[in-house]
């Protein structure tokens, strides 16, 4: 029986309007990793993020940032996400994020992992099959 394949949510959020990045990166995935991606386009809310991946039924959410607030941003959409039934969503940060920030990030569990800025697609498409173990 064929296993369905990892589905991935590449998205952005607020007034953040650089989204040339994030396109290149869903075609990659989706290309090079065989992964089924939505893109969410720009000037996303937190709460629109969250319901959509729950209504696509996403394994992962990369939030790619250009803010120097990632603070605001991946907390509340953790809380988002779980208070919306999806703990189970593994949230992925990348952008530029700043090193304090990066490591509160993670280990306080808030994001699985963050992706810095100029990270390869082939390295985040790796990291997501061992992540989950495909």
């Amino acid at each position: 029986m064929a296993q369905k394949p990892i589905k991935v949510m590449v998205a952005k959020a607020s007034l953040d309007q650089d989204g040339k990045e994030a396109r290149i990166l869903a075609r990659a995935l989706k290309d090079q990793g065989g992964m089924d991606v939505i893109y969410t386009g720009l000037y996303r809310s937190l709460e629109e993020i969250a319901e959509q991946s729950l209504q696509e039924d996403v394994n992962i959410v990369l939030l790619l940032i250009h803010t120097s607030a990632p603070m605001d941003i991946y907390p509340p959409l953790r809380r988002e996400l779980d208070q919306r039934g999806g703990e189970n969503i593994v949230l992925t940060a990348g952008g530029h994020i700043p090193r304090v920030n990066k490591e509160a990030l993670q280990k306080t569990g808030v994001v699985k992992k963050v992706f810095d800025y100029g990270t390869s697609a082939a390295g985040i498409i790796d990291w997501i099959h061992r992540e989950l173990k495909v």
